[in-house]
């Protein structure tokens, strides 16, 4: 019994250790797409004499 709740607690550790740190893809594509599109508003509006009439 007691070799069956080492085994046990092992395997949990070890699920809960694969568990740690990751990121979902979708989490990570959703923040890159964020930040390039402020950048290239950023880089628009600055270099686009234009823009400042519309705004």
């Amino acid at each position: 019994m007691l070799r069956l709740v080492a085994r046990l607690h092992v395997a949990a550790n070890d699920l809960a250790d694969d568990e740690r740190g990751d990121v979902p893809g979708w989490v990570l594509i959703t923040l890159m797409t964020a930040g390039l599109t402020a950048v290239r508003e950023r880089v628009y509006f600055t270099l686009n004499p234009l823009s400042r009439l519309a705004a």
